[in-house]
């Protein structure tokens, strides 16, 4: 009987190997960096994965958002990533949350509990609202996480461990009031993103195992249009405050689309919702319902509204769903 994973356990071994079997990842962001890793850890034996992503798949995410397809636009990233993984290994245990990660639902999203508590979490966002509530989660609930960005040719990599004595955090090599450019803004190859998403697996994989003593709080940082790439030791940041961030009700996204979110955690019924519109579709999981307009509604009564601006996105939301 062939053994999937012979060729790696020939690097790794059986007893690494069976690591990453049991081991368990939070994955926060399905984009250009989460599909990477998302498929790159299943491959690798990492087979019960938790996945967290708030958005839908646009035409212009396929150029470097694999798994994805033409067919696939306009479904939600969670539901077809996990459609997709699972024609990988369709063993594995795929757990997946469509919603926006804010401080009233990251503790019921991200199980700390013994038997569904993550071994590591991934930081595969895109904004520095997400990343600064997952730092102080992290903190908190003492889970390591390997944080990675990419933006043009250039990315970072940093795994954060064991705060407590080392008192490193995100601020340690990123300002609090950062704000950071997007790939919409400047742009982003391809293989920046692939060879950032595979250094980010690397180092769950060597951390998973017990091997990654040599890369834990620091910043890696590289170039891979100059074919370079530096390391820096992270110094000690004290926490003031291990508060959540304030939640942001109101983003104006890269397209023309601005989300809006309830002020608590809660939901709607989608289908009563689709009763009551005109033209409205719901997709095949029930979960995004369209509008004529183009506007998006989520379960979690989450909506991007395709607005001038964002006084005008409001009173479309208070419209469709209520103040």
């Amino acid at each position: 009987m062939q053994n999937r994973y012979h060729r790696q356990e020939l690097v790794l071994g059986k007893a690494a190997q069976q690591l990453l079997n049991k081991a368990r990842v939070t994955i926060v962001g399905a984009g250009a960096l989460g599909t990477v890793a998302a498929e790159l850890l299943l491959r690798a034996g990492v087979t019960n994965l938790t996945i967290i992503d708030r958005d839908i798949i646009e035409l212009s995410n396929l150029q470097r958002q694999t798994l994805y397809t033409e067919s696939d636009i306009k479904q939600a990233k969670t539901s077809t990533i996990k459609n997709k993984l699972l024609q990988i290994n369709k063993k594995a245990n795929i757990t997946t949350h469509l919603t926006h990660l804010n401080k009233f639902n990251i503790k019921n999203t991200i199980k700390t509990t013994n038997e569904s508590k993550p071994d590591i979490i991934l930081d595969c966002t895109d904004n520095i609202q997400t990343r600064l509530l997952l730092d102080i989660f992290r903190i908190k609930h003492n889970i390591p996480i390997i944080f990675a960005s990419a933006i043009q040719t250039k990315g970072t990599v940093a795994l954060l461990t064991n705060y407590e004595n080392t008192k490193t955090t995100l601020n340690s090599f990123l300002p609090q009031n950062a704000q950071g450019q997007t790939c919409s803004q400047v742009g982003v190859l391809n293989t920046t993103t692939s060879t950032i998403a595979s250094m980010q697996v690397t180092f769950t994989i060597k951390h998973l195992t017990n091997q990654s003593e040599d890369i834990q709080n620091k910043l890696f940082i590289q170039d891979i249009w100059e074919s370079s790439i530096n390391k820096f030791n992270l110094k000690p940041t004290k926490k003031e405050t291990l508060e959540y961030p304030d939640l942001q009700r109101i983003q104006r996204f890269c397209s023309s689309y601005f989300q809006i979110l309830p002020d608590t955690n809660t939901s709607i019924d989608l289908k009563q919702l689709n009763k009551q519109l005109e033209d409205s579709t719901l997709n095949k999981n029930n979960t995004i319902l369209t509008t004529k307009n183009h506007h998006k509604i989520f379960q979690d009564k989450r909506a991007l509204i395709k607005a001038k601006d964002k006084k005008e996105a409001k009173i479309i939301y208070s419209k469709i769903i209520g103040n």
